[in-house]
């Protein structure tokens, strides 16, 4: 409801990105965290979680 609000919520993206991971959407948990940084340098948790995200992507692809 708040990215309908406000759609450059750097909170709220960063926020859907977790729910993204937690679906074992790591395309779009990326996308979400990458759009959370552009929105907002310097909101650390979305950085954070973008190198996780792109960890668990890399590790998920390279089983496959």
């Amino acid at each position: 409801k708040s990215l309908e609000l406000q759609p450059g919520y750097a909170p709220a993206l960063n926020n859907l990105g977790l729910v993204y991971v937690a679906e074992g959407k790591w395309n779009e948990a990326k996308d979400s965290f990458d759009k959370a940084i552009q929105a907002d340098p310097l909101l650390d948790a979305a950085k954070s979680n973008m190198i996780k995200a792109s960890n668990m992507l890399n590790m998920y692809t390279s089983m496959s």
